[in-house]
């Protein structure tokens, strides 16, 4: 092949890519809607994810109230003098 039928054969091609991208049906603009619709879809289900991760925690938060709202009633009813002082984390204040 010559130099000038590579050139022709070439410049047929980047027209062949050309009219396909500028198809409705299959070119940039089909793609750049699909792009958008993939988007939004991927959007969505971040949000919904992310609500549910919200609800967890603030149920963890809830849970752990009740814990230490528990445990200070706890040690508030403890009839032995070492449960109602504060021992830095030992028992009994040993240590």
């Amino acid at each position: 092949m010559s130099r000038r039928q590579n050139t022709e054969r070439i410049f047929k091609e980047l027209e062949e890519i050309q009219e396909a991208l500028n198809d409705p049906a299959i070119g940039l603009g089909t793609f750049h809607q699909d792009q958008d619709q993939l988007r939004r879809k991927i959007l969505e289900n971040v949000q919904q994810g992310t609500a549910g991760l919200r609800e967890e925690n603030r149920e963890l938060r809830r849970r752990q109230e009740r814990m230490l709202s528990d445990l200070g009633d706890t040690r508030r009813s403890c009839p032995f003098s070492w449960c109602s002082r504060s021992t830095g984390g030992r028992v009994g204040g040993v240590g």
